[in-house]
């Protein structure tokens, strides 16, 4: 009997956490459902056009950040929507925030993007033709990932949507410097930090000299080491002058001392 009672006990238990469970999924969807459509200020959803249903997708993640306020991963920052999206997708979390009372930070925010450079805008051309191909192909007919539409039939097709859409850069430092300066202005605001999707579109030697190239002409732009490449532009400048003047000193020092020698 005491067995009994305690198995029936258990089964209410169970049967009750069961309903919380359910009731706590149900509450979180309909604020989900709320702050979707209300808070953004898209009004009632019958109202809602694919396009605005297609940015709330991107935004839903911004909407829990701000709520919580812990840091932001935009993943398809890169993509046309993403990229459209990309100054609002802020302004989102800092209004969740508010509403919350909680707090956000520029500095947390991450960025990610596909990149591959070389010296040569032609060798990078060269490089990616040991993997985008496959590459594409995972997009194109795997992965259920709609947001990462990739056309392009081949690998000169697939370079030029990658660089003509703004999607990634492939090319020289220069162009991984603009495509980040790109996304700087559109943010409104600047992030914290961009981060580089492993693609294996190159080699791995092909790719690890892409991330050499990387680290030294574009990172120090964007890592406050810029003052230091200013300060050694100015110095080539000014050395002309400068040499010009050591040199008169130096001469004027040694007739002096040729003269207190002779003076003896």
């Amino acid at each position: 009997d005491i067995e009994d009672r305690g198995e029936r006990h258990l089964a209410e238990m169970h049967r009750l956490l069961r309903r919380a469970r359910i009731h706590r999924c149900q509450t979180f969807l309909q604020r989900i459902e709320l702050i979707r459509f209300d808070q953004i200020g898209f009004g009632q959803q019958q109202s809602v056009g694919k396009a605005d249903l297609r940015l709330c997708r991107f935004v839903l993640v911004e909407l829990l950040a701000g709520m919580h306020g812990v840091g932001l991963l935009s993943i398809g920052a890169t993509t046309a929507a993403g990229f459209d999206a990309l100054a609002l997708h802020w302004d989102v979390m800092e209004k969740q925030a508010a509403h919350f009372k909680t707090k956000v930070d520029r500095s947390k925010w991450r960025l990610v993007g596909l990149v591959h450079c070389a010296e040569t805008m032609e060798q990078a051309y060269r490089d990616v033709e040991y993997g985008i191909e496959q590459w594409f192909d995972y997009f194109q007919a795997v992965a259920a990932f709609p947001q990462m539409a990739v056309p392009g039939n081949n690998v000169k097709e697939m370079i030029s949507f990658v660089n003509d859409s703004g999607f990634g850069a492939i090319g020289t430092p220069d162009m991984v410097h603009a495509q980040i300066d790109r996304l700087w202005k559109q943010s409104n605001g600047g992030f914290g930090a961009y981060l580089l999707l492993a693609h294996n579109w190159a080699n791995f030697d092909a790719t690890r000299k892409s991330y050499d190239l990387i680290a030294r002409h574009v990172f120090p732009q964007w890592q406050g080491q810029l003052s230091t490449v200013a300060a050694a532009e100015r110095a080539r400048a000014s050395r002309p002058a400068l040499a010009e003047v050591h040199s008169k000193a130096v001469e004027a020092a040694t007739e002096r001392f040729q003269a207190e020698v002779a003076a003896r």
